[in-house]
């Protein structure tokens, strides 16, 4: 029987009533084609292949509680199911049982290739500068570095001034080799790989169409400055105290141009919860901090205690 006439004869039949069976009879055709389609064509199973061989990994899934530990194993799933969806949309559907709610993303797999001359160019030299050791930097770099540096002035300056401090001990240490009647000898230039441990186990890919760069998962650097962190302790004080005394000094120097001794003042009574149109209240002020902990330099404190507003007696009507 054709699609139509079973349509009219459920309708002589039921009347109004019929839309429910003729929309399960359309509802099982596409279930049955679209599994056909899933059995019949490669991609569907290469990608049901896939989900098979993930699922014993752990990757399709699984309790909320436990998705950090999975997130590895996802992405890896996911990476290959893009690889297998190359020329067709991607989506990515996530069901969660508990709140009864489905989620279903779109994902990006699509490429841009570029054959043109020009882009070629411009990966070439991309890569050839990315790969190049040569320590002269062009003229258009360094304007871009003095415009957006990438690194701090003041390791800048200390770095300059560490490779001065040793140039002259080196310079003194050979002056005094130098002279026969010098019997001391200059210990060894320290290196600075001993005073540091590098790991350099990073690994890259590159895009070509893209000259996009992406990191490779569980591949990373590490480097560590040996008594760093004992140093940084040891010298915490010294630097806090330089640098609040910098900056009381512009403070200072600021209040003398723009502040008067009213406005000095009004402040004072303000912290102390004195002015009009403040709530009544009760400020303490508290200044002694210990000079032993951080910051390291006295500061004040404000403890407010407000009064309870006495509430006005209601009238009663006669």
């Amino acid at each position: 029987m054709e699609a139509n006439q079973y349509e009219d004869t459920l309708r002589e039949m039921f009347g109004i009533h019929a839309y429910n069976t003729f929309t399960m009879d359309k509802l099982v055709q596409n279930l049955v084609r679209q599994l056909q389609h899933i059995a019949g064509d490669d991609i569907c199973v290469q990608t049901t292949d896939a989900f098979l061989d993930e699922k014993k990994n752990g990757a399709t899934g699984g309790p909320v509680a436990t998705m950090l530990q999975r997130a590895n194993a996802e992405a890896a799933y996911q990476k290959r199911v893009e690889q297998i969806l190359m020329d067709e949309n991607c989506f990515r559907a996530m069901i969660f049982k508990n709140g009864f709610r489905m989620t279903v993303d779109l994902l990006d797999t699509e490429t841009e290739n570029s054959d043109e001359p020009v882009e070629v160019e411009k990966w070439s030299e991309y890569v050839e500068k990315y790969i190049n050791n040569d320590e002269v930097m062009s003229e258009e770099l360094r304007e871009q570095l003095a415009r957006k540096p990438v690194f701090l002035q003041r390791n800048i300056r200390q770095w300059h001034a560490c490779n001065k401090n040793q140039q002259n001990k080196e310079t003194e240490a050979s002056t005094e080799n130098a002279d026969p009647s010098s019997a001391t000898s200059s210990p060894p230039r320290k290196s600075l790989n001993e005073d540091m441990d590098i790991i350099d186990n990073t690994e890259c890919k590159f895009n070509v169409n893209s000259f996009k760069m992406v990191y490779v998962v569980n591949s990373e650097s590490y480097l560590y400055k040996r008594l760093a962190l004992r140093k940084a302790k040891e010298s915490h004080r010294k630097v806090s105290l330089k640098f609040h005394s910098n900056f009381s000094a512009y403070v200072d120097r600021w209040r003398a141009k723009n502040v008067t001794s009213e406005m000095d003042e009004a402040c004072a009574k303000w912290l102390m919860g004195k002015g009009d149109g403040l709530k009544a209240c009760e400020t303490t002020r508290h200044d002694d901090n210990s000079l032993e902990k951080a910051p390291f330099y006295p500061y004040n404190k404000y403890s407010v205690e407000y009064f309870e507003e006495p509430t006005p007696p209601v009238e009663e009507s006669q």
